[in-house]
C-alpha cells in the first residue's frame, strides 16, 4: 500500500469491471523474512505489512469499494514513482521501483489507482549496493531485504541471479517477473519500466503521418529503425 496522500483524491467513484486491468508503478522492498520462505514485497510506509508478488487485498467488508480506503495503491506514471522513491523514501538501495498489474475493483485517483488485486510485473533495483554499477544479482542483506549487486561485489556474498529469482519466485500462471537494475534510476527507469509507451508514441506518430499522406516520412522512419536494429545486431 502507498499512502493515499500521494495518490490523491478519487476522481471517479465508478470502479472498473474485472476485465479492465490497469498498469501502475510503486515503491516496495523485496523481503525474505517470511516464515514460509516465500519472497514478499513490503510497502515502505507500512513496513509491518507484507504481500506475495501476486496478492488480493483484504477489504474490511465495505459495501462500496470506491468509498473505502482498502486495497493496493500505485502511481500512474514512472516519473511520480521516481520522485516518491527519492524524496519520500530516501532513494535507499533496498527499495525497488516496480511495475504492477492492478485488477479486480480498480478506483481511479488524481495521481494513480487503488485496486483489490496487485501483481508485480517488473522490478527495477537501484545500482549495486557497494558501487555505482548496475546490478545483475540479488544480494541477501542482513536486514532481510534484497539489494542489487554487480558480479564483482556479489562474488563472495549470498546472492541469487535476477534470472533465477524470476524462475523461482514469479507468480504461477503468468509471465516471469522481469528484474533489472539501473546505474541511474532517474535516467533509465522509463525505458526499463514502461517500454510500451515508446511504441505507442511511435505508432501514434506514424498514424498521424499516414493521415497527412506523408508516406515518404513513414518510409524514412522504417529505414532508420532497420538501420539501428542492424547496428545493434552487428549486421
Amino acid at each position: 500500500m502507498t499512502n493515499t496522500r500521494y495518490i490523491g483524491q478519487v476522481v471517479s467513484h465508478q470502479t472498473t469491471d474485472r476485465l479492465s486491468a490497469r498498469i501502475g508503478y510503486k515503491v516496495v522492498g523485496v523481503w525474505t523474512g517470511s516464515e514460509d520462505g516465500v519472497m514478499k514485497v513490503v510497502p515502505p510506509h507500512f513496513s509491518e505489512n507484507s504481500f506475495d508478488l501476486s496478492a488480493d487485498s483484504k477489504c474490511s467488508g465495505h459495501k462500496d469499494y470506491a468509498s473505502c480506503s482498502c486495497g493496493f495503491y500505485a502511481y500512474s506514471t514512472v516519473e511520480s514513482t521516481i520522485s516518491h522513491w527519492r524524496n519520500e523514501c530516501g532513494g535507499f538501495a533496498n527499495l525497488a521501483i516496480v511495475q504492477v498489474a492492478l485488477s479486480g475493483d480498480v478506483v481511479v485517483a488524481e495521481n494513480g489507482y487503488r485496486a483489490s488485486h496487485q501483481r508485480i510485473k517488473r522490478i527495477l533495483m537501484p545500482h549495486c549496493w557497494n558501487c555505482s554499477a548496475a546490478g545483475v544479482r540479488f544480494v541477501y542483506h542482513e536486514s532481510k531485504f534484497l539489494v542489487a549487486g554487480c558480479e564483482a561485489c556479489s562474488a563472495n556474498v549470498n546472492s541469487i541471479s535476477f534470472a533465477d529469482f524470476a524462475t523461482q519466485h514469479s507468480p504461477t500462471g503468468f509471465n516471469p517477473v522481469e528484474v533489472l537494475s539501473a546505474a541511474d534510476i532517474g535516467a533509465e527507469a522509463l525505458n526499463f519500466l514502461a517500454p510500451e509507451s515508446h511504441s505507442e508514441k511511435a505508432i501514434e506518430a506514424i498514424t498521424q503521418l499516414a493521415t497527412m499522406g506523408r508516406l515518404d516520412l513513414i518510409n524514412d522512419i522504417i529505414n532508420h529503425g532497420n538501420t539501428k536494429l542492424n547496428e545493434s545486431l552487428g549486421l
